[in-house]
């Protein structure tokens, strides 16, 4: 029997309730924007540093995946390559501008900032910079540690510049499952949460538009006969703003 994975996935569980449950006006109001933005012709951008990256690059040309999506993905903001030099990169100050400098980011769009702590530099000021431009900000991170006041560190908070939050539930230090005789946790929770949370917002954005736009934009696996060329028609439309397309 698997007791130690059965708890984590009991803890998980829990959260992926207590999502649904407590924050369904949320994840409503949200996905009505998101539908918004879709039928305007606009976009619906992505942004993390470190793990928090993983859900821009899974939401990226995926099949049963919104094509409206354009990450935005900086090499040495993820942890792929060097992720002592990410860590410390998100950190600073005064880089933001030039990471959203590639992104066509504007009135009309919306920008979803994944970050746990929500006090990172990078995540906060490309927040800040993309309202500033006119982007509605979705804010997903684990609020009652963004939300704090953390002595020696910034004032400055990715939640001051959202229109929306979603919480993901993480603790502090992210791991969740208590190990035996007291020796510390290990297991995150955030990783799986976020892509909850945004499967949750496809799930009902996609829902609300099959009435309203035909065809869907969503790209299909390739292992179905016409998705290519499905899915060619969609790249086309969006690679002039998607620049990882």
């Amino acid at each position: 029997m698997l007791l130690a994975a059965g708890k984590y996935h009991q803890i998980i569980k829990a959260l992926m309730k207590s999502l649904v449950v407590h924050q369904e006006a949320a994840i409503c109001a949200v996905s009505d924007q998101m539908v918004q933005t879709i039928r305007s012709g606009h976009k619906i951008y992505l942004f993390g540093s470190g793990h928090s990256a993983l859900l821009s690059q899974s939401a990226q040309l995926r099949g049963g995946g919104l094509a409206n999506v354009v990450p935005i993905l900086v090499t040495n903001l993820m942890v792929h390559e060097n992720s002592q030099l990410s860590s410390l990169l998100e950190k600073t100050p005064g880089i933001a501008a030039q990471v959203l400098a590639r992104y066509e980011v504007q009135t009309g769009d919306m920008l979803f900032v994944v970050s746990n702590s929500g006090v990172n530099a990078v995540p906060v000021e490309i927040a800040r910079l993309a309202k500033e431009r006119g982007a509605l900000i979705v804010a997903i991170c684990a609020f009652a540690y963004a939300s704090a006041n953390r002595r020696g560190q910034s004032s400055a908070k990715l939640v001051d510049s959202a229109d929306f939050i979603l919480d993901n539930g993480s603790q502090k230090g992210d791991a969740v499952l208590n190990l035996p005789q007291d020796s510390g946790k290990v297991c995150p929770s955030s990783t799986l949460i976020n892509e909850f949370i945004w499967q949750c917002l496809v799930a009902e954005c996609t829902s609300k538009l099959v009435s309203l736009v035909k065809p869907l934009p969503i790209y299909q696996s390739l292992n179905f006969e016409g998705a290519a060329a499905h899915n060619e028609r969609l790249v086309q439309k969006m690679r002039a703003f998607n620049p990882h397309l």
